[in-house]
């Protein structure tokens, strides 16, 4: 008897883990989406004129921030303008078919990350639009001084492929990511691919100024492939 009870526990078991791996994969019918990256061809150049600024890329910062991201790919880069205008862009991927992994994503914010190198946030500021190929993106605007007092203006967007842009711009918290991640197993979806694009406008003190170089040098480079 208590074999029996034992192997109906474990076929329990069994059953309960196959219907939950059947729930979140089901049968993909839709094409594949096209996927945001940047042409790094495009960066630091100046639409006026053309003008490309000298950039330096880091791949040792990419290694330091894959493990903590859990992402797939990365790729940061130093834009130096004239003076001492200085830009700093970042676009983290994650490509983990049939997983949540994405949604690691939304955890990635600008107050860690600028905080943990000793920058203050001062302000934060309403969401930035932009429109790259009929799609738009919301860009968290916020500002920091760093140890020295210099102006730091931050941007960051999160792109996850079947998600709206506009619910994407509102998970701002640790519980509403957590709340997405129920949302996401009760409608069986399950993300694929996620981008996040991000930047840091250095030495300009006007949040209006700091956008526009931050679109010029950076967001003109983005296109989905």
């Amino acid at each position: 008897m208590k074999k029996f009870r034992f192997f109906v526990l474990i076929l329990g078991l069994l059953s309960t883990e196959l219907l939950a791996w059947w729930w979140m994969h089901p049968r993909e019918n839709e094409k594949v989406a096209a996927l945001l990256g940047w042409n790094t061809v495009l960066l630091g150049a100046d639409k006026k004129d053309g003008i490309t600024s000298q950039i330096s890329w880091h791949p040792e910062m990419v290694d330091g921030y894959r493990d903590s991201l859990n992402c797939t790919t990365g790729a940061i880069c130093k834009i130096q303008k004239k003076g001492e205008l200085t830009i700093h862009a970042a676009l983290f991927t994650w490509d983990q078919s049939a997983s949540v992994a994405a949604i690691e994503a939304f955890r990635h914010r600008p107050e860690r990350c600028l905080g943990s190198i000793g920058m203050k946030m001062e302000k934060e500021f309403p969401s930035r639009l932009y429109v790259i190929d009929g799609e738009t993106l919301h860009f968290n605007h916020t500002y920091f001084r760093d140890q020295k007092g210099v102006p730091v203006h931050a941007f960051k967007a999160t792109w996850v492929a079947g998600l709206s842009q506009r619910f994407v711009s509102n998970m701002v918290n640790t519980k509403e990511w957590r709340e997405l991640r129920v949302k996401a197993a009760l409608s069986r979806f399950s993300p694929k691919h996620a981008r996040v694009i991000q930047g840091a406008v250095r030495s300009i003190h006007s949040p209006e100024e700091a956008w526009t170089i931050f679109e010029d040098s950076v967001l003109q480079a983005l296109h989905f492939e």
